[in-house]
Formats: structure tokens, C-alpha cells, sequence
């Protein structure tokens, strides 16, 4: 499910609204209880700014409180090895590439996934796993001050209840034909 969240950094003067799509993975149950885990997550910005860099992991943070420990622990388990590039561009934009070994003998190392920031320090979009999380957060927190003194994140109410005309739906527009 999407859930829609407005993020507003006082300090910088900037806001926005950022649509957030955390998928789950039944893992089975439990004594009656099914219990789920954090598989997949994407997060674009639909709305005003785009989120700055340095609000990142306050904004993971408050959307999903321990995210750094379910990631973390996943990553842990991970069956190949990896590593994450960095990547700078001429405009100074910066791509954080993580990559596995999926056959060591034919060198083969697919992207299995990418952070893009841009020139102005900001992020648009991401779309991961959620084991590959933490490596890449480490390497943002490495490179970039995170702070969350002046950083407020409410959970956007949907208002979205009115039904869509299908498209190439006869309209009446009110003129005269």
C-alpha cells in the first residue's frame, strides 16, 4: 500500500510530498499470528522539493522506525558477495551503485541497486530491496551530514475519493455544438 508523506525542513525553507510503497513478504505463522517482512521499498517525490540528502535517514526513520535493524539483519544473510560503487558525475551529481557476484568465473556483476543524487544534494527517487538498504545508507551517511533538528514529516491524508472519468470518455462541456 502507498502512504503519502509531507516532509518540511525549516531551516532550509523547502517542502514536499513523497509517496512511500513498502512491500511485505509472508514468512508464514506463528501460533495464530502472520508475521511479515519488509521485502521491497520505494519512495519518488510527487510534490514540492525534492527530499534533501541530509534528510534522508530522518525520513526512513520516522516513515519506519526500525528499518536500519530489519535491513541490517537481512543484509546479514545475504547468500553472495558484494560491494557498493561510488559514481560522480561532471555536474557533481553522485550515484551510489551496489553490485553482486552472480558468477564469479564469467565476471558477471549485476546492479541490484542505485541511488541517484543530484547536483543540488537532493534525491528524487529510489526503488530497493530492503536488504540492500543499509550499505547504501551507510555509504549516503559516509559522504553526507544527516541532521533532523529542523526536519518535521507528517503522514499525509489521501483525498483522492472522487472517481475518474475512464479515458476518451464523452464530456459535456456546456458550449453549444
Amino acid at each position: 500500500m502507498v502512504n503519502h508523506y509531507c516532509w518540511q525542513d525549516t531551516l532550509l525553507g523547502k517542502k514536499g510530498r513523497i509517496a512511500v510503497d513498502i512491500q511485505y513478504n509472508c514468512l508464514g505463522e506463528i501460533e495464530g499470528d502472520t508475521l511479515y517482512i519488509p521485502s521491497y521499498i520505494r519512495l519518488q517525490c510527487i510534490a514540492g522539493d525534492d527530499l534533501p540528502v541530509g534528510r534522508a535517514i530522518a525520513f526512513l526513520d520516522f516513515i519506519f522506525p526500525n528499518w536500519l535493524s530489519i535491513s541490517a539483519e537481512q543484509h546479514l544473510k545475504r547468500q553472495r558477495p558484494w560491494r557498493v560503487e561510488t559514481r560522480t558525475g561532471r555536474s557533481g551529481c553522485i550515484t551510489y551503485i551496489m553490485r553482486e557476484i552472480r558468477d564469479f568465473w564469467l565476471n558477471d556483476t549485476p546492479i541490484v541497486a542505485r541511488l541517484h543524487v543530484t547536483f543540488t544534494r537532493k534525491i528524487h527517487e529510489f526503488a530497493m530491496a530492503f536488504e540492500n538498504l543499509a550499505p547504501i545508507m551507510a555509504h549516503l551517511r559516509r559522504d553526507f551530514t544527516q541532521g533532523d533538528q529542523y526536519f518535521v514529516v507528517k503522514e499525509a491524508i489521501m483525498q483522492c475519493t472522487d472517481e475518474f472519468n475512464s479515458p476518451g470518455a464523452p464530456y459535456w462541456s456546456g458550449l453549444p455544438e
